[in-house]
């Protein structure tokens, strides 16, 4: 490969910060951090320091890193390779005995890097957003496993028998892998607290999962199940109802936290009330349930997210919060404390900004698309389609929570704008705002053609109006002719507007 000159000014600090030693003059290990610098490779003369802890993610390899492999095996403890372009993983990585953290997230990883499984030491592995297939026997080798996540891939085979052997295994997530059963020896998982498996169409609750009682947390949304029902026969419940809740569900499950049963056909839960610790329930998008009155009185229930019209009674006067926004999927988690280490970062004049983006979902996507005018020849065909693409791309791809709001009239535009800038965005690593519409030298135009400054928009977003998304990045994307003008990417700080030479050059650099 030719050397890349970018590669080489991002490298040319790192030795320079190589020589910290200990008080006792004995070299420590050092951390290195080379996350999103664009880099292609990287320099083989990092091979003769003993690094403990590398981040790469959010480079540009196309391939896994040959100097890696020239690291130092017995020191090396943790890798992050996510966000890149890898399409598998060295069949070398096996030499590092003491690994105990592989991250290789948002990769175009086609198989399950098998050697991963000779590493008995390995605590926390995670190849979410992938296109694995299949997980390989050997799983059942990592004995210290602790967080496992293969979300978003797409399975052809079930997952094996062997990953139930897993006895240190907390942490398991399998949503949207296709996956339409567990294996039957799934309930050995003794100490599993965090089960994530939504968004598999075909996979429901089972006795399997009752049988799980140190759960905390268990997220079945998206998965088609169904209630049995008195009067259904065993031939309808066979044919008709293959992923079920029976009146017993939940029961055994008594150390509950969060439960997420959303976007089903659950048409009642009459045991949840037995969930004396669950503090969050989701049971949004499915119609034809009816909760019963004990729930208001559970006594640590304080997040209830539901869009049933008709609520008990009892939840009138309880302590109980009712949304109807979704609840978000809780992060993994985070890794042991690292504080000892000592840094090996390039120099910070030469470093990429960049931010946090480990929440599922992200944040929101919010797409406003004006498309009907009131009259022919104002509409803006074709407008349907674009919303499609921006929709899948953020939705399937980029892991955002995507929102569509249609031909909006002025009030009603500025009523959901200040919905979005007065929502809790806590559990959010960004937002992102579309806006599609004809426009001018006024701003873009709503249904009943009422222009809107840009600017009157963006500054709803500012850290002291919204001080939930302080420091998270806001971006907002503008579809809509404004004359003959062209306008370059705004950038600017969340306090205040900063005082720039012209117009074009505002900053709308939100951090």
């Amino acid at each position: 490969m030719a050397e890349n000159t970018d590669d080489n000014e991002n490298f040319e600090n790192v030795e320079h910060s190589c020589s910290h030693t200990s008080s006792i003059g004995e070299t420590r290990p050092f951390s290195l951090n080379l996350s999103h610098r664009s880099l292609q490779n990287l320099q083989p003369s990092l091979n003769s320091y003993d690094i403990s802890h590398v981040n790469l993610s959010g480079n540009r390899f196309c391939g896994f890193p040959s100097t890696l492999c020239d690291f130092n095996a017995s020191c090396l403890t943790e890798i992050n390779i996510s966000s890149n372009k890898l399409p598998n993983i060295s069949a070398e990585i096996a030499k590092f005995v003491n690994l105990r953290t592989f991250i290789a997230d948002f990769n175009a990883l086609n198989e399950f890097p098998a050697k991963l499984c000779e590493l008995q030491r390995l605590t926390k592995l995670t190849l979410s957003h992938n296109v694995i297939s299949h997980v390989p026997k050997e799983i059942g080798r990592l004995k210290s496993l602790k967080i496992f996540d293969i979300s978003h891939n797409a399975f052809s085979e079930a997952l094996p028998r062997e990953i139930c052997d897993l006895p240190s295994l907390e942490d398991f997530r399998a949503q949207s892998c296709k996956l339409s059963s567990l294996p039957e020896e799934f309930d050995q998982l003794k100490n599993l607290k965090v089960l994530i498996i939504g968004c598999n169409s075909r996979l429901g609750f089972s006795e399997t999962i009752e049988s799980l009682t140190s759960l905390e947390i268990l997220c079945l949304n998206s998965n088609g199940m169904s209630t049995i029902r008195k009067k259904d026969s065993k031939k309808t419940i066979h044919k008709k109802y293959k992923f079920l809740l029976a009146e017993g569900s939940f029961k055994r499950l008594e150390n509950l936290r969060l439960l997420n049963i959303a976007k089903n056909d659950v048409e009642s839960i009459p045991t949840i009330s037995d969930l004396e610790y669950l503090e969050q329930l989701d049971v949004t998008g499915n119609k034809e349930l009816t909760l019963p009155d004990s729930i208001g009185g559970m006594a640590k229930l304080t997040d209830l997210r539901t869009d049933i019209e008709n609520l008990p009674k009892s939840l009138a006067g309880s302590r109980v919060t009712i949304k109807k926004d979704p609840l978000n999927i809780p992060i993994k988690a985070t890794n042991v404390d690292t504080s000892w280490r000592t840094d090996l970062l390039l120099d910070s004049s030469k470093r990429t900004p960049n931010y946090s983006m480990d929440r599922t979902p992200h944040g929101f996507a919010v797409i406003f698309n004006f498309e009907n005018f009131g009259s022919e020849d104002k509409t803006r065909r074709g407008a349907k389609k674009d919303v499609e693409y921006v929709k899948d791309v953020f939705s399937n791809n980029l892991n955002y929570k995507v929102d569509v709001h249609c031909d909006l009239k002025y009030e009603d535009f500025m009523s959901k704008l200040e919905h979005y800038r007065d929502y809790d965005h806590k559990d959010h690593d960004s937002f992102v705002c579309f806006i599609m519409s004809h426009g001018n030298e006024n701003g873009v135009c709503t249904s009943d053609h009422k222009n809107v400054k840009m600017e009157d928009v963006r500054d709803m977003f500012v850290g002291s109006k919204c001080p939930s998304l302080e420091r998270k990045p806001k971006m907002f994307f503008i579809q809509a002719c404004r004359g003959d003008i062209e306008h370059p990417t705004q950038y600017r700080k969340d306090a205040s507007r900063p005082n720039m030479e012209s117009e074009s050059h505002r900053a709308l650099r939100m951090k």
